[in-house]
């Protein structure tokens, strides 16, 4: 498998370290996002979205169901039958409804085509043009805390400038059966990272994503995680 973090080219796309309060020479005042809401026609759920320099981004993890996805957190358990032979049964136990909060985390194949008309999954590029845009000319910015929201993380001083809100909800595997989309199991990093999906393939088995981590890291990758891998989506508009 082939694993690289890229930097604009070879090591790392991102590392934002600094003063985010910094109000260096040429940089640009952060202004107050709006927020607009979104309906998804499919199933009626409403997303927060805002503006960040020249795209619109959903403020809120996906939260739609399809196969290939589990929930964040659980809001509704049901128990079924399940039926094998000669006779038998034995009960199955899954989750028929997420919190909202969270939303979702999906397969790569799956987030590549989750998102409602007129949204995208984000490519490589278009993460590294938020990043420069979260920047405002600030060399020394801290990408990552201007980001993050400010609940919920194991660490201080997320300032959440541009109401993107990403939550440390981490990753997981997911476990495709037959009753409902799925459930998450080995789910780690939750409070520490914060992983979304490129649509930008690498090879079979890898494909970017982006990170947050608590330790201060804003990057784009394909280090450690394949495709089956359960990450968050943020979808962006066409």
């Amino acid at each position: 498998m082939t694993k690289q973090i890229l930097l604009f080219a070879p090591v790392l796309l991102l590392w934002a370290c600094g003063d985010s309060s910094s109000d260096s020479v040429g940089t640009s005042p952060i202004q107050a996002a709006e927020i607009i809401p979104f309906t998804d026609s499919r199933d009626g759920q409403v997303y927060k979205t805002v503006v960040i320099g020249s795209q619109t981004w959903m403020a809120e993890n996906l939260n739609y169901e399809t196969k290939g996805s589990c929930c964040v957190r659980c809001a509704e358990m049901k128990t079924v039958n399940v039926n094998y032979a000669p006779g038998g049964y034995f009960t199955q136990s899954y989750c028929a409804k997420c919190a909202e909060y969270g939303g979702r985390l999906y397969t790569w194949d799956v987030a590549t085509t989750a998102c409602p008309s007129g949204w995208h999954l984000p490519s490589q590029d278009e993460w590294s043009t938020l990043f420069n845009a979260v920047k405002l000319g600030d060399p020394l910015a801290h990408i990552d805390t201007r980001l993050k929201s400010t609940t919920d993380w194991n660490n201080y001083g997320n300032t959440d400038d541009f109401s993107f809100s990403a939550l440390p909800v981490g990753h997981s595997g997911i476990s495709v059966g037959p009753y409902g989309s799925g459930d998450c199991y080995n789910h780690e990093g939750t409070g520490d990272y914060a992983y979304f999906w490129s649509s930008t393939e690498v090879d079979n088995l890898t494909a970017y994503y982006m990170y947050l981590s608590k330790y201060g890291n804003a990057a784009i990758s394909t280090f450690d995680f394949g495709k089956s891998s359960g990450f968050s989506v943020r979808c962006v508009k066409d």
